[in-house]
């Protein structure tokens, strides 16, 4: 019998090294942590679940998360010194931030600021780099070209046109930004030389940190953008997601090797992936491509986690939070709607923690797709 409101799926490689190895945290290298606004709220009650389960690993073996838009933040709270907490605060200063009717784009990015120093408590920069268990990454967008102006006219226009040459190649998405790889210093990740779309590399520090995950997380049109991050070539930074909404990364880096090299028999490394539907977009302009999908040569390390579609049905509304809600509910109704589908989502978490402390962790789980 399968799990009720989750789905558990396999890459191959996963499956056959969770067969010989057992499920151990350990096992994890690398934890993706997607784009995607309020739809985290879905996945919230099952990172409580997740992350104090991943810290109990070596000190020696830490994990490596690579995050854009709001998965950023969530990341950003597994790096700090307690994980469940800081999701906590997290959810109270998302649910509250402070909109006003006119508020504009710069309001919005400026107004993140405080909220992330809320989320985060007053020595979060210290603890994100000097986390002995855990190696944070985030990915931004280096605007190129025209699409640096906040001129609505300019870029709405310019963003369409990228949207219809991304639908042809997904490459396309290059000529209007490079991937911002910001990268915990103390080790380059596995995926550090990505070369499937431009890329620069910008390391972490105290004062840059910041500016990264609100920069991750700042919408075109929406929010402007993020200037000039210190450390980093000049410009505007803007949404990790318009390249890496879910991801389509070699995240243990063996493709990106030259030339490229087979997974060793010793290696026993793997990618934990809990995402909040049971698909994969790689960049934001694929959701209007749905048959683009990721490599499934990036598929077969995974462990890849996600609701159900039946039971999303089930939930307020028949779907998981999205940015449509700031549109079509009030704050008293948003609040409401949001409230109910975390109480509802404690399943997830429950069947999560089941199959972690599972004597056969092979049942109930799939096939990648």
């Amino acid at each position: 019998m399968s799990f009720k409101s989750i789905t558990i799926r396999l890459g191959s490689r996963a499956k056959r090294i969770i067969q010989e190895h057992g499920l151990k945290p350990d096992l994890f290298h690398v934890m993706p942590a997607a784009s995607g606004g309020p739809k985290w709220i879905i996945l919230h009650q099952l990172d409580k679940v997740l992350f104090p389960w991943l810290l109990n690993r070596d000190t020696d073996n830490p994990l490596h998360t690579i995050s854009s838009s709001i998965g950023a933040w969530r990341m950003t709270c597994l790096a700090n010194k307690d994980p469940v907490a800081a999701l906590d605060r997290f959810k109270h200063h998302y649910f509250n931030f402070p909109f006003s009717d006119g508020d504009g784009p710069r309001d919005i990015t400026e107004n993140s600021y405080p909220v992330l120093a809320h989320i985060a408590d007053g020595a979060y920069a210290d603890q994100v780099l000097n986390n002995p268990k855990v190696f944070s990454h985030y990915l931004v967008n280096l605007s190129r070209g025209p699409f640096h102006s906040e001129n609505k006219t300019l870029l709405i226009p310019c963003l369409l046109s990228l949207a219809a040459a991304n639908f042809v190649c997904r490459k396309a998405i290059g000529w209007g930004f490079k991937r911002a790889l910001f990268y915990d210093p103390r080790q380059k990740p596995p995926f550090y030389d990505a070369n499937d779309l431009p890329i620069v590399h910008v390391p972490l520090a105290k004062d840059n940190l910041m500016d990264a995950i609100v920069a991750t997380s700042t919408i075109p049109v929406v929010m402007t953008g993020v200037k000039d991050i210190p450390g980093g070539p000049k410009g505007t930074y803007r949404d990790g997601g318009l390249t890496d909404y879910h991801f389509d990364m070699d995240f243990l880096g063996h493709r990106y090797q030259s030339p490229p090299i087979d997974v060793l028999d010793d290696d026993h490394r793997l990618v934990i992936y809990p995402h909040f539907m049971d698909r994969i977009h790689p960049g934001w302009f694929d959701k209007y491509r749905p048959n683009r999908r990721p490599h499934p040569k990036n598929l077969s390390d995974m462990v890849f986690i996600a609701p159900k579609d039946d039971w999303i049905k089930t939930l307020p509304g028949a779907k998981i939070p999205d940015r449509k809600d700031f549109e079509t509910m009030s704050w008293e109704e948003r609040l409401m709607r949001w409230e109910l589908v975390l109480e509802q989502s404690k399943i997830m978490a429950d069947e999560l923690k089941n199959w972690l402390n599972s004597p056969d962790p092979m049942k109930k789980c799939q096939d990648m797709w």
